[in-house]
This record gives structure tokens, C-alpha cells and sequence, in this order.
């Protein structure tokens, strides 16, 4: 199966102190993928039938959190964050539409690099996000003919974390 990710965030930033900042946002984030299965017949060795179906997830919401950054040279910094989400999901197939509430939260340890005078910054790191979702049947479509119990993924987690890269371009207001 393969599966693509996107993830954007949209954040504002608030400096508390040098090394002490908060932040709050919006979270966007999906998935697409396609669903195969195959049906066999192990005792004639071939395949009976086989269905395929595409998969879509949509997640949108608002997430705070705090991060502490210490001086490293003049140039370069080591910071870490973490910060709480909440997010509307809704996964659709060709037949139905799950609509979630998806609670989570997001931790990251990064190396940054910003050369003297510019406004972008260039980080590596590691970044961890644990999701829950919760199933909420009155958003769910086609109405009444879906339980939490039948649901895709009511109380299933979602773990996503390894390795990034990004560049940041900052400015006052």
C-alpha cells in the first residue's frame, strides 16, 4: 500500500523571554491512499476477486504550545517543543464519510542554523505526533448506518515521527 502525507502549519509565534517562546496555530494535514484486497483460494492457489477502493483524510485545527531555544554560537541554536492539537477529521471512500475529533500533540528537537543578518532559518531535527481519534457519528455520512464500532478508526492512534528538515523565514510585526 502506498500511502502519501501532507502536513502544513500555520503559526504565530510570541516571545516570552529570550529562550521562552508560545505559539498557537492552525494544523492541516491528509491522506490518500489506495485500499486493496484480494480474496484467494488456497486450495486452487489463485486469486478469487479482488477489490480496490481510494482512501481520503482531511484533518483541520488549532494547536498552542511552548518551545525553549538556547544559544549554541552566534549563529547557531538548539531548541525543543511541544504543543497540543485539536483537529476535525473527515476519511472518505466511494461509499462513506467517518468524521472524527482527532486529539493529539506534537514534540520536536531541532538543530537550527541562521546566518548573521538573514531572515531564514534552516533547521534538522527529530518531530513526534500522536494522534487519537474519536468517531463522531452525527457528522458522519450516509447518516445511521455507521457505529462506533464499524468505524474505521474510533480510538485508533496515529504515530508519526523521524527525521526533518526545514527552512524558516521570519519577520516583526
Amino acid at each position: 500500500m502506498k500511502i502519501k502525507k501532507y502536513d502544513i502549519d500555520l503559526t504565530i509565534t510570541y516571545t516570552l523571554t529570550p529562550s521562552l517562546r508560545i505559539f498557537g496555530g492552525l494544523k492541516g494535514q491528509g491522506y490518500e491512499y489506495n485500499l486493496t484486497t484480494r480474496y484467494y483460494s488456497y486450495s486452487m492457489g489463485i486469486i478469487l476477486d479482488e477489490t480496490s477502493q481510494e482512501v481520503t483524510s482531511r484533518s483541520l485545527g488549532p494547536g498552542v504550545g511552548m518551545s525553549y531555544t538556547m544559544l549554541l554560537s552566534q549563529t547557531t541554536f538548539i531548541s525543543i517543543s511541544a504543543s497540543i492539537i485539536y483537529m476535525d477529521t473527515v476519511m472518505k471512500d466511494q461509499i462513506l464519510e467517518e468524521a472524527y475529533h482527532t486529539l493529539g500533540g506534537n514534540s520536536m528537537l531541532s538543530l537550527f542554523y541562521r546566518p548573521t543578518g538573514s531572515p531564514v532559518t534552516i533547521s534538522a531535527g527529530f518531530r513526534m505526533q500522536y494522534l487519537k481519534h474519536y468517531f463522531r457519528p452525527e457528522d458522519s455520512k450516509p447518516e445511521d448506518t455507521i457505529s462506533k464500532e464499524d468505524s474505521s478508526m474510533h480510538n485508533q492512534r496515529d504515530l508519526f515521527y523521524g527525521l526533518m528538515f526545514t527552512a524558516v523565514y521570519s519577520f516583526e510585526i
